[in-house]
């Protein structure tokens, strides 16, 4: 069955606390109709009717668990702002004080993503880095694996997870983790508690971050190049990224899946300023707003934002094309490459950086 065009109404029928601030949602299509079968570990862009809001706001969550025809499931943490207060979304679709209930309406674009096990990749074993709630992805690739039994095709790849969270109060799906490595001898897993509890003990096997003193010392030899999946906060994402190059890890047996700012960040490093030369002047056309734009500035979304033009956006990591705007003049780069596709004449403001002047339709 193909993905379908657009929004699709799909229904909540149940919810799962998995562990603090944490929660599954099942969403089931109104429509009755089977779904087609997403990619592990791809991802569902949201459009939820809060109370009192007269726009959707607009969220992307990882599937969390194997692609199935009847539904999709999601897992939500609920998160803080920079000044600490909740994230209004985030709050909304926890199973325990939230707004959402068994019977919330929602609409969904069809899965996307390329966070997934591509049939053509390189040969050899896996290694999976998960930091909190970016376990989510992972759960539907280890649970697609266990429905096949693994990766036959190639004996040679098993795979390595490594998990970090604060403590066992923020564990998600530990039951669900330990079942699969018990019953399927490809997968290994490595779970951190960097602030582990008392009654903690033997819920984790190291006390400590996911770092790359970790994988030096616990990763098993291996025939064949290891290939790295990655996926959690920005800071937890940067530190790996950066101990995986200097260890000359090369770009192709990496993957990262983030919905954050830290994208651009391995580009704006790369864009400077020529010697007595112009900053480039970015000009957001409709507000008529035009200002210049240098590396502290990060991605033209951020620019945008803390010059007081705004416009819809949900990832910020050049996913979910909710930003999608007219390139009107000039040349634009990208921190990572585009996974909604782009027709001649657009740029995803959340992820380019000017390599002009530009004049945006914005």
């Amino acid at each position: 069955m193909s993905a379908w065009e657009g929004r699709r109404p799909f229904e909540v029928t149940a919810l799962r606390r998995e562990c603090r601030g944490v929660t599954t949602l099942r969403l089931e299509p109104c429509d009755g109709e089977p779904l087609p079968l997403a990619g592990p570990g791809q991802y569902l862009t949201c459009f939820l009717r809060l109370p009192g809001e007269a726009r959707p706001a607009i969220r992307c969550y990882s599937l969390s668990h194997a692609p199935q025809r009847a539904a999709y499931q999601i897992t939500v943490k609920q998160t803080r702002r920079a000044d600490g207060s909740p994230g209004r979304v985030s709050s909304y679709l926890q199973a325990e004080g939230g707004g959402v209930e068994v019977g919330t309406l929602l609409d969904l674009q069809a899965p996307q993503g390329e966070f997934t096990l591509d049939p053509a990749r390189p040969p050899g074993p896996l290694v999976f880095l998960a930091g909190g709630v970016g376990i989510t992805p992972f759960m539907s690739i280890l649970e697609a694996m266990a429905l096949t039994g693994g990766d036959p095709a190639d004996p040679a790849r098993g795979v390595s997870l490594y998990y970090g969270v604060r403590d066992g109060s923020e564990h998600a799906f530990r039951e669900a983790l330990a079942s699969l490595a018990t019953h399927h001898p490809w997968l290994r897993q490595v779970v951190c508690y960097s602030q582990p509890r008392p009654e903690d003990a033997e819920r984790y096997e190291r006390a400590g971050r996911v770092d790359l003193d970790l994988l030096r010392e616990t990763l098993p030899p291996a025939d064949l190049p290891y290939t790295f999946f990655l996926c959690g906060p920005p800071p937890f994402l940067d530190s790996l990224l950066s101990g995986l190059g200097e260890l000359g890890v090369p770009p192709s047996r990496i993957r990262t899946e983030t919905f954050g700012a830290s994208s651009v960040r391995p580009l704006t490093g790369r864009l400077r300023r020529p010697a007595g030369g112009p900053l480039p002047r970015v000009r957001f056309a409709r507000s008529e707003v035009e200002v210049p734009w240098d590396p502290a500035h990060g991605s033209l979304l951020d620019l945008a934002m803390a010059s007081g033009v705004f416009f819809p956006f949900a990832c910020a990591a050049g996913h979910c094309g909710t930003c999608v705007s007219g390139l009107l003049e000039g040349e634009v780069d990208y921190g990572v490459a585009p996974q909604f596709p782009l027709r001649a004449g657009q740029c995803l403001p959340c992820i380019a950086l000017p390599k002009t002047d530009l004049s945006l339709d914005v």
